[in-house]
């Protein structure tokens, strides 16, 4: 099945802080697609489990990540970052170099 996409082409910051019922940011069947998101911050929001965030500005810059990009990732507890399901395979191991626990 081919997700739908809801795509926010110039949000510049993720901001969820404190949301100990969220448990995702939108449905199974859907990605959120943000070309021009440049700040991740996930603090405290123990019960989320998916993220389905499709970084398109990332993905293109593999294997290592360009030093024209600019992302800051703020995550917390270490725990989450750990257990948290991205929508790409790939975007957990992208993020890393951009990650402050």
């Amino acid at each position: 099945m081919v997700p739908v996409e809801f795509c926010f082409l110039q949000l510049k910051g993720l901001v969820l802080k404190k949301l100990r019922e969220l448990k995702s940011i939108c449905s199974a069947d859907r990605v959120v697609v943000c070309d021009s998101l440049d700040y991740i911050s996930v603090a405290n929001c123990l019960k989320l489990q998916r993220m389905p965030l499709y970084l398109s500005h990332l993905h293109n810059f593999q294997p290592s990540p360009s030093p024209a990009l600019s992302l800051s990732v703020y995550i917390e507890p270490k725990e989450w970052w750990e257990s948290v399901e991205w929508y790409h395979p790939d975007t957990k191991s992208l993020l890393k170099p951009f990650l402050s626990l």
